[in-house]
Formats: C-alpha cells, structure tokens, sequence
C-alpha cells in the first residue's frame, strides 16, 4: 500500500506482523512511524528508494540484504540406533557338531572319530557357556539290552576324554539309544558304519 493519505512517498509491504516501507531516506523516517501506529504491526523495515539497501536510521532494520527472521531451519540430525533392549551383544550361534563314530561291537573311536573329540573339547573350553549331551548309538547286532549297554559305553568314553582334557564333568551329560535310532541301512557295512555312532548335543547353559 501507499501512504499517500499521510501525503508521503513510500510504499509500504506487509509481510505478516512485519511492514516494509520502500522510500527515500525522509520519506522513509517519517513512514517508519506512521506505520508503527498500525495495530497489528510489531516490526517495521525499510530499504531505499534508490536501491542501495542502505538505511539512515540505525532504528530501522533494512531487510534487503537480510534474511528472513526465522533464520534458516537447523538441519535434521539421523536419529540415532536404539539399543538393544538389554544392551549386552547377541549370542554367539551354537554350532552344530559331527557324530563321532566307532569301530563295530566296541567302544573304540575311529581315527576320524578322534580329531572330532579333540575339536570338541577345544570348542567346550573356548566357550564356558556352552554344556554338551552325548548319545550313544549302535548297529543292529547283539541284543536290544547288549545295543543298549554299548550306546552308554561309548557315550561315557567320549565323556571321560573330554574330562581329560579339562572339560568340567557338570558340563558332560551321556545317554544311550542303543540302536532304536538308525541314520542308515543297518543291511550294508557303511550304513552299519555310520549308525555306530555318538551323537553330540551343544546348548548354552542357564
């Protein structure tokens, strides 16, 4: 709008609750407060007629070169990563063990079957969380009582290695399925072969 009625030179920009008056220096002091009378207006700028951007009265603020009251929005910041709910790290995975077979009709641990106790017993010791079930298994020879008997005796065997080789006892379960749980053909000597076996159970204790 212009002030023509208060018989000065300027124009005047509302900009919200903000006046901005464009005049020349004079024009511009006394439009400054006229314009303060407004209800409504709490602040009053000015720039130059002339565009220098310039402003004679240090009262009034020149809003040609400035920026807008607001000032520049402050940048969002990435939110951060909650924390899990017990703030301890995950578990380690529990790894799944081969079965450590045995020579038939005895409690005797192949070459095959050793390297496994050994790796074992190093696992059971590098990871004190960890406790261990043995189950012992067989072919179909002998009778169910005997296949049952032998399963024990094998489990028990491989306990009392991995004691000593420092495994704790209360950590060593051993068990026996005699020859109930078959994972190959008890008609062939490599299925026979497979089933005389001990199983091995990993699980994080408490």
């Amino acid at each position: 709008m212009a002030l023509s009625s208060a018989n000065l030179d300027a124009q005047v920009t509302i900009r919200g609750r903000e006046a901005v008056i464009t005049a020349g220096t004079e024009a511009a002091e006394k439009a400054v407060s006229v314009v303060r009378q407004v209800p409504g207006v709490v602040a009053v700028s000015s720039s130059r007629g002339d565009g220098s951007g310039q402003t004679d009265d240090p009262g009034i603020r020149d809003t040609s070169t400035s920026t807008s009251p607001l000032g520049s929005p402050s940048p969002k910041s990435s939110p951060r990563p909650s924390p899990s709910p017990s703030g301890s790290p995950s578990p380690k995975p529990v790894p799944k063990q081969e079965p450590i077979l045995f020579v038939g009709g005895s409690a005797s641990v192949t070459p095959a079957g050793v390297s496994r106790v050994v790796r074992l017993a190093d696992l059971l010791l590098e990871r004190p969380e960890l406790s261990v079930t043995l189950t012992g298994h067989t072919d179909n020879g002998k009778t169910p009582a005997e296949r049952q008997a032998l399963g024990l005796k094998r489990a028990r065997t491989i306990a009392a290695d991995l004691k000593e080789r420092g495994v704790p006892a209360n950590r060593v379960k051993v068990e026996s399925r005699g020859g109930r749980d078959p994972v190959a053909d008890n008609t062939t000597a490599e299925g026979r072969a497979k089933n005389r076996r001990v199983e091995v159970t990993l699980e994080v204790v408490g």
